[in-house]
């Protein structure tokens, strides 16, 4: 008994050590600034706002199974966002997937969303606010939408451009894919990930690389301005290869199949784009 009351009383200065740094950082003398409430010590007596305990109790505690899904097409969740949503389209039929068209229409009905056929053609506002558009209607009239924000959506085009010439089998102007494998009919030809490594998902497919948002980096840099005093709230900060933004996941299983020449064309588009050498269009025209 007294070998391992000895081992736990050893082990206890390691557990106590991020607490004690804690208590030797500045963060420390900043609690008894105003608004500030100590959960450091469970001595949360007087939050800073009304009936936060009773919030997060009413918000944390799960509901239902979809409690902490993506519900913005509901109108409970739409009240912080919007007072009235409008959906402006070109026509009355919709390509989109059949269940989310009925989800929208029954919307419609309940009267939650308006839906107004036409095109925007003209926006209008004042010192960088929007205020209005103007919308063209099937028949050629127009009319005002009053709006202050709105999200353009653009649909798809069947053209498939070059891919139309790389020598696939298509299937009614589609790419037939094995979903097993996600290969096509032709060697020889990889695809691009986004967002995170595709190619770690499935590690069978001919994935050569992805763009990675390091969203790791964004979370870590922001925690630290905060800590540091220099957050630039209400702010929109653009995080690219220089800083640390984005990266390009290592080429995996196909490391010995690119030649050295594109991995140095790489490297050398990476450095101009941070020294701003090359500079990266906005858009797909530029």
């Amino acid at each position: 008994m007294s070998i391992a009351a000895t081992s736990r009383v050893e082990r206890l200065p390691l557990a106590m050590a991020p607490i004690q740094r804690m208590v030797d950082s500045p963060i420390w003398g900043r609690g008894g600034a105003p608004g500030v409430a100590d959960f450091m010590v469970g001595n949360p007596q007087e939050p800073p706002l009304p009936n936060l305990v009773e919030v997060l109790h009413r918000n944390l505690e799960p509901q239902h199974k979809n409690w902490f899904a993506y519900q913005m097409n509901e109108p409970k969740a739409r009240v912080p966002v919007a007072k009235s949503l409008t959906l402006v389209h070109r026509r009355q039929e919709f390509r989109a997937a059949p269940a989310s068209v009925q989800k929208m229409l029954e919307l419609v009905d309940s009267g939650n969303i308006a839906f107004k056929l036409g095109q925007v053609t003209e926006l209008h506002g004042d010192d960088g606010q929007l205020t209005g558009v103007t919308v063209k209607s099937p028949d050629g009239s127009t009319f005002e939408q009053p709006t202050e924000v709105m999200l353009p959506f653009f649909g798809l085009t069947m053209k498939l451009g070059p891919v139309a010439n790389w020598g696939l089998n298509l299937e009614e102007n589609l790419v037939p894919v094995d979903t097993e494998k996600f290969e096509t009919s032709e060697k020889g030809i990889f695809a691009i990930g986004v967002d995170s490594d595709q190619a770690k998902l499935v590690p069978d497919a001919p994935i050569l690389t992805s763009v990675l948002k390091r969203v790791d980096n964004a979370v870590y840099q922001t925690i630290q301005d905060a800590n540091d005093g220099n957050f630039p709230g209400g702010e929109v900060i653009d995080l690219g290869l220089k800083e640390k933004g984005l990266s390009l996941a290592p080429f995996g299983r196909f490391e010995g199949d690119v030649p050295q020449q594109v991995k140095d064309e790489v490297k050398k588009a990476q450095q101009g784009i941070i020294s701003g050498d090359i500079e990266v269009p906005d858009t797909p025209q530029q």
